[in-house]
């Protein structure tokens, strides 16, 4: 603070001493130092309440308020919002910043309940209308709001989404805590009329099911044409029996594929069979054909049975998705006798002396000898044609 130009005077001039002229007084005012509160949510799960982050500046004294700014938010996800304030009167450390907060999805559980197995409408037609559809269930017994779901194939170890943000709608008179979604995709019957697919069903939105086992959200999907002459197309599911043995005997049961046949000269043996073996530890272990050696057939006192013998890759399909490979060059051996949804198959799969699987390893009185045998498929899993 500054006084300046006083001065002292009189009626007469000579009955004062003047002192001086002028007194000058100064005072400094030190800002105050105050620090920014950032209070509400800083991160948690997804529960449908409207969640929000503010930080507030307050002053000394009457001042009060100087300052408040705030972020919210409802959904999973991450929000943030910038915020800055100054005051000559004040020293803010700090005078500016980041609100910001993560909700995360909640958990969820995710089952296929679709259909698996698609025929197309003729043998000239090389893909098929596929609904897809899926049960949802949040185990806290929790609304299932916000909800979506994304199916991807993951069969070639790179994961493809077939259709994704799928609403998921509440079971009509049912617990909250459920619900379903469901839409339609085209798949292709692939290069030899016969196609097999990994279906996982991944949670998204408000809810998550990362946590879920890879084999309880994933099924087999198959589209084949109808069979030709000197055909073999057709897909199912097989149990699992107590007679499977092999290093990558599976935890559930085994869903396959197979399309094969000849060119119309019978000169040049063309297909694929494909099996999916779920594993205990969560995993997929996809065994493929790449290599016909020969298709033979029989007729035995069991009916007519056909043999198809080629070379196979391994490779594990992770809980993620993606794949490892395994081995090449293993020996793969089918067997099927009859037709239809009556068939009954055998897998034989070997690397050199090892095997790898057999879907029913039992001891044949007759031959005398250990080897596979067949087995009907589950009852509406497909049907094995042969043409």
């Amino acid at each position: 603070m500054t006084v300046s130009g006083l001065s002292l005077s009189g009626p007469k001039a000579g009955n004062y001493v003047l002192a001086a002229t002028s007194v000058t007084t100064t005072a400094d005012i030190t800002p105050a130092s105050i620090t920014p509160v950032v209070s509400g949510f800083t991160g948690g799960v997804y529960d449908q309440a409207a969640k929000t982050q503010t930080v507030t500046i307050t002053g000394v004294g009457s001042d009060g308020v100087l300052y408040t700014n705030s972020v919210t938010g409802t959904n999973a996800g991450s929000y943030s919002k910038a915020w800055s304030y100054t005051n000559s009167n004040y020293i803010i450390t700090p005078s500016s910043g980041t609100l910001a907060f993560t909700i995360t999805p909640r958990n969820a559980l995710a089952a296929y309940i679709g259909n698996t197995y698609f025929v197309t409408s003729g043998s000239s037609a090389t893909s098929a209308q596929v609904t897809l559809t899926a049960s949802l269930q949040d185990p806290t017994g929790f609304g299932l709001v916000g909800a979506t779901v994304s199916f991807y194939d993951i069969s070639s170890g790179t994961p493809k989404l077939l259709a994704g943000n799928v609403k998921v709608s509440p079971v009509s008179g049912g617990s909250v805590n459920t619900g379903t979604a469901s839409t339609i995709v085209t798949l292709s019957t692939g290069q030899y009329g016969a196609e097999s697919y990994q279906i996982e069903t991944i949670v998204t939105g408000n809810y998550t099911n990362d946590a879920q086992p890879l084999t309880d959200k994933t099924v087999t999907m198959s589209v084949v044409q109808p069979v030709g002459v000197n055909t073999i197309k057709g897909a199912g599911t097989i149990a699992r029996l107590s007679t499977v043995v092999g290093t990558y005997a599976p935890s559930g049961p085994t869903a396959f594929s197979v399309g094969v046949s000849y060119n119309k000269s019978l000169t040049n043996l063309q297909g694929q069979v494909k099996l999916c073996l779920p594993q205990a530890d969560g995993s997929m272990i996809t065994i493929k054909s790449n290599s016909l050696t020969s298709m033979t057939a029989a007729n035995l006192s069991i009916g007519k049975v056909t043999t198809i013998n080629a070379k196979a890759s391994i490779f594990r399909v992770n809980q993620d998705g993606t794949s490892t490979t395994i081995e090449g060059n293993v020996s793969l051996r089918f067997d099927v006798v009859g037709t239809g949804s009556t068939a009954r198959v055998g897998f034989t799969i070997l690397s050199g002396s090892t095997l790898r699987y057999s879907n029913n390893w039992i001891y044949d009185s007759v031959a005398k000898a250990w080897k596979t045998d067949f087995q009907g498929l589950v009852t509406g899993s497909g049907a094995v044609n042969v043409g």
